[in-house]
């Protein structure tokens, strides 16, 4: 550390030694210990000097029972800085109280303004949003960001055709458009339906269009179920529409652990707060290691502001969650029927919501590697028809 860095940290004061031959007592002070400089002859019998503030009690127990008179003259360095705040604590209260103040209104929601929606749309998104914790009176860095906010409701409110969320100061703004109902089927042109895969029909309602299979008929993929062309004479087209059921069938294979692992939570979590300005995080509250062995985390931010000004700091919640990690040995049937049911569920994912199914056959089942693998015949009804335009070639 440099001198005069020391020196500020440490603080000094200045010194007036008055007596015969002052020189005397600073050799005595200097040899207890105490480092002096900017030592200067005032008169014969009066000298001035600079010691650390630290170093002031040896002198003063070197004056006692001496003839000198040591006087003090101002004192410099940060110990007097922290002493003049000290003195001024009402006023710094005072101070930090109004910037906290500050901080809090400009980080209060003050207002909900929504545009664009009819009035019962409207009451369905206020609705909503207090669901979420947005409303007047809510502190915003707890308030999850416009993005999640956006999602959040075009995901939760399906009459939401598109939602702006907006962020002013201290007031939220909506944008939406609902979501309209329009007759397609008067827009699209001339259509027949095929078969989206192969299989056997065993039911079929068809709206308008022409039937080209019948019940018990098998079909390929790609295969006209029902025509547009009503008639062989006619050149009118319409569009085919309708449902299609038929049996398809399914080889299936999948592969489970024998040993599960699970991980719950035991209750206990800490947590710590940081203000991150740039890259770098200072800890506000929330201090030490993590003592759970097994630990999830989750992190929440958000950007503090004062009004409508954004400041380049953002307030950091980190959660510390406990967590157990259990391990339990399942025998061979409850491992083949966890694979059949997830097998069926990653089918019926990729199906039609309205497909079912109604038969699931073993192929093949075998150990291995501590995991039971099976293959799995399945027949499935479901409707295959879709909807493909006369002007792509069919």
């Amino acid at each position: 550390m440099k001198p005069l860095q020391a020196r500020f940290l440490k603080g000094t004061i200045k010194l007036v030694i008055l007596g015969p031959n002052p020189e005397l007592f600073i050799n005595n002070c200097a040899r207890q210990g105490v480092i002096i400089w900017d030592v200067r002859k005032l008169k014969d019998d009066k000298l001035s000097a600079c010691i650390y503030l630290s170093d002031l009690h040896k002198v003063k127990r070197i004056r006692k029972g001496s003839q000198y008179k040591v006087g003090l003259k101002r004192g410099q360095g940060l110990p007097y800085v922290l002493q003049a705040i000290s003195n001024q604590k009402p006023l710094w209260l005072a101070f930090l109280l109004t910037a906290f103040l500050l901080f809090m209104i400009s980080n209060i929601v003050w207002s909900i303004h929504i545009e664009g929606l009819p009035q019962e749309l409207e009451t369905k998104v206020e609705k909503q949003l207090k669901q979420y914790g947005v409303e007047p009176g809510a502190i915003t860095f707890r308030l999850d960001d416009t993005a999640a906010i956006q999602q959040k409701l075009l995901d939760d409110i399906p009459e939401l055709l598109w939602i702006g969320v907006q962020k002013k100061g201290t007031a939220y703004l909506f944008e939406g458009v609902e979501k309209t109902l329009v007759d397609k089927e008067e827009e699209k042109s001339p259509a027949h339906l095929v078969a989206a895969k192969k299989g056997m029909i065993i039911s079929m309602y068809i709206e308008k269009g022409k039937p080209m299979v019948d019940i018990h008929d098998f079909v390929k993929k790609g295969e006209i179920l029902a025509s547009g062309q009503l008639d062989e004479r006619d050149t009118k087209l319409v569009r085919a529409q309708g449902n299609v059921f038929a049996e398809t069938w399914y080889r299936l294979e999948v592969s489970v652990p024998m040993k599960e692992t699970l991980h719950t939570t035991t209750g206990n979590n800490e947590q710590r707060y940081h203000l991150r300005i740039g890259s770098f995080e200072f800890p506000v509250w929330g201090w030490g290691k993590i003592e759970y062995s097994l630990v999830k985390k989750e992190e929440d931010s958000s950007q503090l502001s004062i009004f409508s000004k954004e400041l380049p700091f953002y307030w950091k919640k980190s959660t510390y969650y406990e967590m157990n990690r259990l391990e339990k040995n399942r025998t061979k049937k409850d491992s083949i029927r966890i694979a059949r049911h997830q097998a069926k569920m990653d089918l019926l994912k990729r199906l039609p919501e309205d497909s079912k199914i109604v038969q699931e056959n073993i192929l093949h089942e075998e150990v291995d590697s501590g995991k039971v693998k099976l293959i799995l015949f399945v027949k499935v009804h479901e409707n295959i028809a879709v909807t493909k335009n006369v002007n792509q070639g069919v």
